[in-house]
């Protein structure tokens, strides 16, 4: 019973699996009957771009007579990569994949006559046969597999990559092509703008020397960064606000923005310097500062400060955000978060990434199905880093490593979306532990986070009972028993923030 699989290709350049079965034999008819299922699958209003066979000739002519509009290409060194690494997916061993692909099924391939091909593909089955049942079982967990990897490359893609290219000059054909191709664009940017400061030259006129002279390291940086800053004026406000936060946190790491304005003691009437008022919220700061007429010019850079991030916080959620704190921007932000609030310490960062690493390796099977199976130990290395500032290899991933943090902390986990477009409520999630202690009944704690432009994180603090995003899917998916029911309790403020994305 032949076996005949069909593969495409993700938007971030990842293969995957459409379907499988096994064919009664290889003529047309069996190809027809296995496209024409294709075809109901897919639709009848859609076509494939392209189709890449072996040159299956009854797959040739039933293309021919169910995709009249797809083309049809041979591929001989994908047909290799696709074999090889099948072969090292079912046996766990790149070895036995590059043996195969190198040894039996090379012969196939390079067969000069149709007896000697006959003869390859009968030694081949004869080394490589296996039964039915447990190549069903083998491609069944392919798959599975497959599934996860694709879920986590997709979520990452939106949540990290995709608001990556909401700026020029990608921001024009964002969202019109694939992932892959915008990654591949902004290397070759990146590239260019590289060779363009490669080779430079500084002109001296008047001392006596007609020719030219190369500068130093410092005037090369000074002359890359007047560039920059150029084609940053130039740019739309967005990425102009957006470059002048990170010059800010980069200058004035310290800077806090939770601090009470200026008092101003020029004013009539008995001066209030022990006032006992309590803290005024970011929103009340807001509105009285809009409210008042007459403003000074000088008015406190605080209060300017905070509404930095204004116009951009999903509108529904701006009420009831009470306080808010940036943390210093080296790639730990996000960890920092919860060390400053778990902790009250944004530099014990590299404890709260060791806390997190260890809970995600205490339990395996539990985390495998957020992180993916074979990928447990790629995203322990990454969560654990104490060497400083880090680079994207390190930074959080968000959502997946927001389950961990809930449920070693036994919080409700609440993550904004900051630093896209107002109406942009993604992603805006509650994720709620994945387990419970025993005798634990519910969160202890609620823990606000807001992702800025997805390359920065902030720390939030709302008002009590305030409306709760959607909770996650994966929650809902691969909670414990010891959870269940816990995100019944927030029926109302969940029905809250339905209410309030409707209006």
């Amino acid at each position: 019973m032949p076996f005949f699989e069909i593969v495409s290709v993700t938007p971030t350049n990842q293969n995957f699996l459409v379907g499988y079965v096994f064919m009664r034999n290889e003529c047309t008819a069996s190809y027809r009957w296995v496209l024409q299922r294709l075809r109901d699958l897919i639709g009848i209003d859609k076509e494939p771009s392209v189709f890449l066979s072996d040159r299956e000739l009854g797959l040739v002519a039933a293309l021919r007579e169910v995709f009249l509009g797809t083309s049809h290409l041979l591929c001989r060194w994908h047909i290799n990569k696709d074999v090889e690494a099948r072969v090292t997916d079912m046996f766990k061993s790149k070895k036995v994949g590059a043996a195969f692909k190198n040894g039996r099924w090379k012969r196939v391939m390079d067969a000069a006559t149709e007896e000697d091909y006959e003869a390859a593909v009968e030694m081949m089955k004869l080394k490589w046969a296996s039964s039915l049942d447990t190549v069903w079982a083998r491609v069944h967990c392919h798959i599975g597999n497959q599934i996860i990897a694709i879920r986590n490359d997709l979520e990452a893609s939106r949540s990290k990559i995709g608001q990556k290219y909401r700026q020029l000059p990608l921001s024009r054909i964002n969202g019109k092509v694939s992932q892959h191709c915008l990654k591949i664009l902004d290397k070759e940017t990146k590239r260019k703008r590289d060779l363009s400061y490669q080779f430079w030259k500084t002109l001296v006129i008047g001392n006596g020397n007609d020719g030219t002279t190369f500068g130093n390291d410092a005037t090369e940086d000074a002359t890359h960064f007047r560039n920059l800053m150029d084609e940053v004026l130039d740019s739309d406000n967005a990425i102009l606000r957006n470059v002048t936060r990170i010059i800010e946190e980069e200058l004035h790491p310290d800077h806090d923005n939770l601090q009470e304005p200026h008092i101003n003691h020029r004013v009539r009437g008995r001066q209030r310097n022990n006032d006992t008022r309590r803290d005024q919220s970011y929103f009340e700061h807001v509105n009285r500062r809009n409210s008042q007429s007459g403003q000074r010019q000088g008015e406190d850079e605080s209060d300017i400060t905070q509404s930095r991030y204004q116009h951009l916080i999903p509108g529904p959620m701006l009420p009831f955000i009470i306080g808010w704190k940036h943390v210093i921007g080296d790639g730990n932000c996000d960890f920092r978060c919860v060390a400053e609030f778990f902790f009250g310490d944004q530099g014990q960062w590299y404890d709260a990434r060791e806390i997190i690493a260890n809970e995600v390796l205490g339990y395996p099977s539990l985390y495998g199905r957020i992180y993916g199976l074979g990928r447990l130990q790629i995203n322990v290395e990454r969560i654990r880093w104490d060497g400083g500032a880090v680079d994207a290899r390190h930074w959080m991933v968000a959502i997946q490593d927001l389950f961990p943090i809930a449920t070693w902390f036994n919080s409700m986990v609440i993550i904004l979306g900051v630093g896209t477009v107002p109406s942009c409520l993604y992603p805006c999630l509650t994720i709620l532990p994945l387990r419970a202690r025993r005798g634990v009944t519910a969160p202890q704690r609620e823990f606000v986070i807001a992702t800025v432009s997805a390359s920065h994180f902030i720390l939030l603090e709302l008002a009590p009972d305030s409306p709760l995003p959607p909770i996650a899917g994966w929650w809902t998916e691969n909670h414990e028993p010891s959870v269940e029911g816990w995100d019944h309790r927030y029926v109302a403020r969940r029905n809250m923030w339905d209410a309030l994305t409707r209006q």
